[in-house]
């Protein structure tokens, strides 16, 4: 099972931003949030939205199960 864990938690370590962005905008977080929210209205309709933030909960889920069996606890 440990084998199964080790890529996403690779692929994740690798992308340190996701867990922290504010370190790695240009603009205030404030901004960056309304640019994104605004982009993602245009882009996607109400079901992909919901489909999106649901895959979302499920990963951040996922990471932070990884990180408590590495004992890491973030």
């Amino acid at each position: 099972m440990e084998h199964t864990l080790d890529e996403p938690k690779r692929r994740y370590n690798g992308y340190p931003w996701w867990s922290h962005p504010a370190a790695h905008l240009s603009k205030t977080g404030l901004v960056t949030s309304q640019t994104f929210v605004n982009a993602m209205a245009e882009l996607y309709n109400p079901a992909q939205l919901d489909l999106l933030a649901r895959a979302n909960a499920i990963a951040l889920e996922r990471v932070r199960a990884i990180h408590e069996r590495s004992g890491n606890g973030e």
